[in-house]
C-alpha cells in the first residue's frame, strides 16, 4: 500500500512552519533562511554535547601519559570558529 502520510508531515513541518515564521514578504527566501539557521543551531548543539562528553574521556599526552581532555580549550576554539 502507498501512504502519503510521511510526505504530508514533512510538508507541514518544513513549509508551513517556515511560512508562519516569515513576514510573508519574499517568503521562499525567508523559509530557506529559517531552516538554515535551525540546522546551524542543531549542529552547534551536537558539537557542544560531543565536547561535554569528551570532558570525561582521557587522551594520550606527551610521553604516553594519560591526561583528562581539556574541554575548556576545545570550547573556546569552537566559539572562535563560529
Amino acid at each position: 500500500m502507498y501512504s502519503t502520510e510521511m510526505g504530508e508531515l514533512a510538508h507541514k513541518e518544513q513549509i508551513k512552519e517556515g511560512y508562519r515564521r516569515s513576514n510573508k514578504n519574499n517568503a521562499a527566501r525567508q523559509i530557506l533562511s529559517y531552516y538554515g539557521r535551525k540546522n546551524a543551531l542543531g549542529m552547534r548543539l551536537q558539537m557542544i554535547e560531543a565536547l561535554s562528553q569528551a570532558e570525561n574521556a582521557f587522551v594520550m599526552g606527551n610521553g604516553g601519559m594519560e591526561a583528562p581532555a581539556s574541554s575548556r580549550s576545545a570550547l573556546s576554539e569552537f566559539s572562535k570558529a563560529a
